[in-house]
């Protein structure tokens, strides 16, 4: 059970660094269209 509880503490943080990294999840959640979030910006 010590095992699983520092699991469930330690999981937390580790997706909420992997969601800013993604480029399919934004502020409020999922992006909305994925293949838009991939698309080269061109300036």
């Amino acid at each position: 059970m010590d095992e699983v509880d520092t699991v469930i503490r330690a999981v937390p943080p580790i997706v909420a660094q992997l969601r800013k990294l993604s480029p399919y999840w934004g502020v409020d959640g999922p992006v909305a269209d994925p293949e838009k979030a991939l698309a080269p910006a061109y300036a």
